[in-house]
């Protein structure tokens, strides 16, 4: 099997993740990189969700880092588009990878595929906050 570097790693951390992440509805929301992330409905800046705080909503109630808006956060999950080519019948299939997702043949139900293209649908921001980081909490500390 061909393994690009994004799903050798995406098959690796899957190995290490908590059970009930890959449950409904949490995972639904795990980007390629086995992180989660929210996007403020204002401005539309990302931040992502320490790991510890996975599966609460407390942190949903959080100022946003970028723009002080309060608790308007929604789910964005960065998936990562793959085209392969099956090693054994040659068929080609474009599909969105989820983490939890086993790749098999459309065709032939093989494993063996070879990568020939892959993207991350939304593109991961230039930059992206934290919530619970330490300066994020400063930061909210200095604007009450």
């Amino acid at each position: 099997m061909t393994l690009s570097p994004s799903l050798l790693n995406s098959r690796i951390e899957l190995s290490h993740l908590p059970v009930t992440w890959l449950q409904p509805p949490l995972r639904n929301q795990i980007s390629d990189d086995a992180q989660f992330y929210y996007r403020c409905e204002k401005c539309h800046s990302e931040s992502r969700v320490p790991l510890l705080l996975v599966g609460e909503k407390k942190f949903l109630k959080e100022t946003c880092s970028n723009c002080r808006a309060k608790g308007k956060w929604k789910p964005v999950t960065h998936a990562l588009k793959v085209t392969t080519r099956c090693l054994d019948c040659d068929l080609q299939r474009s599909a969105v990878h989820v983490i939890h997702d086993l790749w098999r043949c459309d065709r032939c139900y093989s494993a063996r595929f070879e990568v020939l293209s892959e993207e991350t649908d939304p593109p991961y921001p230039e930059r992206f906050f934290e919530f619970d980081s330490p300066f994020v909490l400063l930061a909210n500390l200095g604007a009450k």
